[in-house]
């Protein structure tokens, strides 16, 4: 029988380092009103000062996180139900995304 060369395929491996596990206690910071129906879309701005929503109403509403309030409705809603948003990395720029019921989407880019 060979020896095992622990430099070979066949050499025991180190098992990779576990990630902690997350804090799963969550708690409510605030309920954010304005959508006439269900959200469908969220994001964080990279300071996580900002949030985007995005709805089936098919508006694109921004948000202030610490205060709650409304920052404002984006002009130009959509004509089908948000999909997906995001903010430009450095947050100067929002992007929503529509499907309609044809499978069709429609991406829209709203400077801040």
């Amino acid at each position: 029988m060979p020896k095992s060369n622990p430099t070979s395929s066949t050499a025991q491996r180190t098992a990779a380092p576990r990630a902690p596990k997350a804090n799963t206690t969550l708690s409510k910071v605030a309920t954010l009103w304005g959508h006439k129906k269900p959200i469908t879309a969220l994001a964080f701005s990279p300071d996580a000062k900002l949030l985007v929503s995005g709805s089936k109403d098919t508006t694109v509403r921004l948000w202030n996180v610490e205060g709650g309030a409304r920052s404002r409705t984006m002009s130009d809603p959509h004509t089908w139900c948000l999909v997906a948003a995001c903010f430009s990395p450095d947050a100067h720029t929002v992007v929503s995304v529509s499907r309609g019921v044809n499978g069709r989407s429609r991406a829209k880019a709203r400077s801040l």
